[in-house]
């Protein structure tokens, strides 16, 4: 599938696999034989949500494109784009933020851990990723925070990924820093981000292949 972004595919059960190439470059038919073939292993994540629906999220005109002689959007939608939408609302998509196949599989440490440096603030968040599969490949994990309940926040927000390569059967530590401003919110009466309506209370953190296949967990008390 060549698009410039999400795409309907209602035919998607009807077929073994997708590869979604978006807007490749002229090397394109070689990158994609190296897939098919198996030379390359694939580990690509999709940066979109691909709908199920045409305007799935409901976007009104008053959204998007806007109103007026000068067209002016009002952005009603608030935080709520992309993923964060389909979380918010319960809707399932036809392929989630962050989603991609691999030809191996990945077995994720069910618990994480969170460490917070009180000279700098940095929280490292680490944990074991398996290569379960038979052959070489690698994983993209990605991190996403769960806010405390009351802040305004979406339900949770990618926060740092990292791509591991793996031989077969091989197990490696993977580690995300995350900094003050990461894990701050924006206070719109002061302006500026803060961490004066977190601190003092827990934060979830989730990680796993994609917004919808979060794997492994743990909690951090700021």
């Amino acid at each position: 599938v060549a698009c410039p972004g999400a795409v309907l595919t209602p035919w998607a059960d009807d077929v073994d696999a997708l590869l979604y190439n978006f807007m490749p470059g002229q090397e394109v038919g070689r990158a994609i034989a190296s897939v098919l073939f198996g030379d390359v292993n694939p580990s690509a994540r999709l940066p979109v949500t691909m709908p199920t629906t045409d305007n799935e999220v409901e976007f009104t005109t008053e959204q998007y494109p806007g109103m007026g002689l000068i067209l002016t959007a009002n952005y009603t939608e608030n935080l709520l784009i992309g993923y964060r939408w389909y979380d918010a609302n319960g809707v399932e998509p036809q392929f989630p933020f962050g989603h991609g196949l691999s030809y191996t599989s990945f077995e994720y440490a069910p618990a994480c851990t969170a460490t917070r440096n009180d000279a700098t603030g940095v929280v490292t968040v680490t944990l074991d990723i398996t290569n379960t599969g038979g052959t070489a490949g690698s994983e993209v994990a990605q991190l996403y925070a769960e806010m405390p309940v009351g802040l305004g926040e979406p339900l949770r927000q990618l926060k740092a990924f990292s791509k591991l390569a793996l031989g077969a059967g091989e197990t490696a530590a993977v580690s995300f820093e995350l900094n003050t401003r990461d894990l701050s919110i924006w206070d719109e009466a002061v302006h500026a981000w803060t961490q004066g309506g977190v601190l003092g209370q827990s934060i979830t953190m989730r990680i796993g292949g994609s917004s919808r296949d979060l794997r492994s967990e743990c909690a951090l008390l700021l």
